[in-house]
């Protein structure tokens, strides 16, 4: 049984960076005693030195797993860099190709390192919540939702979205709504925003677990196209998800 498939998307792989944030999800607490989990990392954009790099990571932790044999890792890669939109589905069509699939699906950015308990809580408050189907923990960089100003009081925390930097999703939203929405004005930003919109649409909540936690070095995964194309990016999407669904829609 598969319990977890994890998609982490990166682009031009730092070697150290994504060996970090992969530790971490080794490290973290298994779903269950009899289960496994898979990795599934996506090299996009990437120069044959920076494939190399990935197939060496991928190999190394594939001779010496991790987590008692609990996690394989698996690598799909792209000369095209695909955005991260683009990235994570890719991620989910090699998951949909294998024999069995994870109960539950984390996309990790590379540039996001998961607390020992982050993965199990995350699983749990989906488990306990069948209302839930888009979860994601507390960190340091992000805004009004999953930072500092959360309500620890609370378990969890429906919000109207939660940012794709670590996210849990139950496979039957997957199965019920699809997979990310891949237009061009969503390639790198709002495929977040956009997703759990259209999840609120079914009925399907997303949330906060105030008691998981997960680092992330914000703006590292995509590196300079921040800084050169950001605002540009933002705003087109904006654009889109004003024109999908409404300016006051749930994607703010």
């Amino acid at each position: 049984m598969i319990d977890l498939d994890v998609i982490v998307p990166t682009v031009a792989p730092a070697a150290q960076r994504t060996r970090t944030c992969l530790e971490a999800v080794y490290a973290a607490e298994r779903l269950s005693e009899m289960g496994q989990a898979r990795v599934i990392v996506v090299a996009n954009g990437c120069s044959r030195n920076d494939e190399l790099h990935a197939r060496s990571i991928v190999s190394e932790f594939n001779r010496n797993p991790r987590g008692d044999g609990y996690y394989t890792t698996a690598l799909v890669e792209s000369v095209e860099r695909l955005g991260f939109t683009g990235a994570v589905n890719a991620g989910l069509a090699y998951r949909a190709k294998q024999a069995q699939q994870g109960r539950f699906v984390l996309l990790l950015n590379d540039d996001a390192y998961v607390s020992r308990d982050a993965i199990k809580k995350m699983a749990h408050a989906l488990t306990l919540d069948e209302r839930l189907g888009i979860v994601g923990p507390r960190t340091n960089a992000q805004g009004q939702f999953q930072g500092r100003a959360i309500d620890t009081s609370k378990a969890t925390v429906v919000v109207p979205w939660v940012a794709f930097f670590c996210t849990m999703i139950r496979h039957e939203t997957f199965e019920k709504i699809g997979v990310l929405d891949d237009a061009p004005e969503l390639r790198d930003f709002g495929s977040d925003n956009e997703y759990c919109a259209r999840a609120a649409e079914y009925g399907i909540l997303s949330a906060v677990v105030t008691e998981a936690f997960c680092g992330h070095d914000h703006r590292t995964t995509l590196g300079e196209l921040y800084d050169l194309k950001a605002k540009a990016a933002q705003r087109k999407a904006e654009s889109y998800l004003e024109t999908k669904f409404g300016k006051h829609g749930g994607w703010r």
